[in-house]
């Protein structure tokens, strides 16, 4: 199993130091495709460590469709000169105006938001905890995208497939 650590960009002053010595074989910034992920990730690709981007659907009251767009833009002015070695990965949990949504029109979203990244020549993936993956993000077109399973638990208990389980 590969490990990785998760950083995010409002962390404050990341210490390399304790990362090289951690040894990650990748890590993920955790931000909004602005400056900071830039650099975080311009720093991680100085240290030769492949990174990846989890992108908060976040908590704005706006219609699912304006969130939607509103990330797709971020991410398609950020790849105009970054590419991450490790997928883009859509954080969905805890978002309220999401949980209004049916299972096909969640699935339709999620869809494209990776259909569109995978456009744009980097691989894409979905971010939530084990409930959402079993209860919430139950249509078929999650099955098409990999998983980052989040499970505070000794070991990852979710039956489904995954690329990455958080277990902090």
């Amino acid at each position: 199993m590969r490990t990785g650590i998760c950083i995010r960009e409002t962390c404050g002053k990341i210490d390399w130091r304790a990362v090289a010595e951690a040894s990650p074989d990748f890590l993920m910034i955790r931000g909004m495709c602005g400056a900071m992920t830039r650099e975080l990730g311009n720093r991680c690709e100085e240290r030769g460590i492949p990174w990846g981007i989890c992108l908060d659907w976040g908590t704005e009251r706006q219609e699912p469709t304006e969130v939607l767009t509103e990330k797709q833009k971020r991410v398609s002015a950020f790849l105009e000169d970054m590419r991450p070695q490790e997928p883009i990965v859509l954080r969905l949990y805890d978002a309220r105006e999401f949980m209004t949504l049916s299972a096909q029109e969640k699935g339709k979203l999620a869809g494209r938001f990776c259909e569109e990244v995978q456009s744009m020549g980097c691989a894409a993936g979905i971010c939530a905890n084990k409930y959402w993956f079993t209860h919430v993000l139950t249509d078929p077109v999650f099955e098409r995208f990999d998983r980052w399973v989040i499970q505070q638990y000794r070991e990852c208990t979710y039956t489904g497939t995954y690329r990455w389980w958080q277990y902090t």
